[in-house]
């Protein structure tokens, strides 16, 4: 039995066999699980789509409340609930969510654990923010944007 990946998170489909197909389905259980596993107060709520609230607390310090949604298209957006980013915050989107990659450089498929590189994305990023704040200087890694 083989498997083969599709990329696309419109076409997520395993070919199981021949002319077998089935969808990989987003499990907001198991990945609750998985990153319960790391931040064992973590919640999950169902509200169009997921949330994946989870306290983080930085290694300057700082407590940050994150809110990780799953649309229901899978889009993954990161916002932080209990703190307003000055407006000349950088790697931060208009609608307040975290820019954490350059979507030609990395695609979150439904099968992968958020644990795995969302969320220690947006741990570095916050830490990032905390030095931002002090030196005003952005100490990760950024993509050029044109």
């Amino acid at each position: 039995m083989k498997f083969k990946r599709r990329t696309s998170n419109q076409s997520q489909l395993r070919t199981i066999g021949v002319g077998m197909r089935t969808a990989v389905r987003f499990h907001p259980g198991l990945q609750l699980i998985e990153i319960q596993r790391l931040f064992p107060n973590s919640r999950l709520k169902r509200s169009r789509g997921w949330t994946f609230t989870i306290p983080v607390v930085t290694s300057l310090g700082s407590v940050y409340l994150m809110d990780i949604v799953v649309s229901p298209h899978f889009v993954v957006r990161v916002y932080v609930r209990n703190h307003d980013f000055p407006e000349d915050t950088p790697h931060l989107y208009p609608d307040g969510s975290l820019c954490l990659y350059h979507s030609s450089q990395y695609e979150w498929n439904l099968s992968e654990p958020l644990s795995h590189r969302i969320i220690p994305w947006a741990c570095l990023w916050l830490h990032c923010y905390d030095i931002w704040t002090t030196t005003s200087v952005w100490f990760g890694e950024e993509y050029p944007h044109q």
